[in-house]
């Protein structure tokens, strides 16, 4: 039998799949069959529980891409591409899951959605080798560096221009 923490996080995802963040630590203490104040045993806010739910189901997700990928290494590229294709279909036809994980850009704190986000971000990095950070500040300083041509281009555009009206 599951322990209680365990039979939370069960429910929590359930009533997250179905009500998005809305879902109230009320309403999944008496699915669960305890009183409020006992999930907080377990878990120290609403927030700290979903982010638990959410790492558990990214895990989920990405294991049945690693398994996919293994099974699958030495095959060519069309057949990689066509069986996570269908790995991620057979994933979603699960219970709940295309609600639950429609539910996070809607969630209201900015914070928390943070939180998803880079969770989901560290995941995609370690599953292929990426690192996003490092690619979000290459494209700042690409961006940096283009900015600064321009205020380039601009001042020697400029100083064209008053070269020619003040020769």
């Amino acid at each position: 039998m599951p322990s209680t923490k365990e039979r939370i996080i069960a429910v929590a995802y359930d009533l997250f799949a179905e009500k998005g963040y809305n879902a109230t630590l009320e309403e999944i203490a008496k699915a669960v069959g305890i009183r409020t104040p006992s999930i907080y045993s377990h878990f120290k806010s609403k927030e700290e529980l979903f982010l638990v739910v959410i790492s558990k189901e990214i895990d989920e997700y990405f294991k049945g891409f690693e398994e996919e990928l293994e099974m699958l290494s030495g095959e060519n590229i069309n057949k990689q591409i066509k069986g996570l294709f269908f790995s991620v279909i057979a994933y979603f036809k699960q219970k709940g899951r295309t609600r639950f994980w429609r539910s996070i850009p809607l969630i209201p704190q900015n914070s928390l959605r943070n939180q998803c986000r880079e969770l989901i971000l560290r995941a995609l990095d370690e599953l292929f080798g990426f690192d996003h950070r490092k690619r979000r500040k290459a494209r700042r300083h690409r961006e940096v560096v283009l900015a600064e041509r321009r205020a380039m281009h601009h001042r020697a555009v400029h100083a064209v221009e008053q070269l020619v009206e003040n020769p």
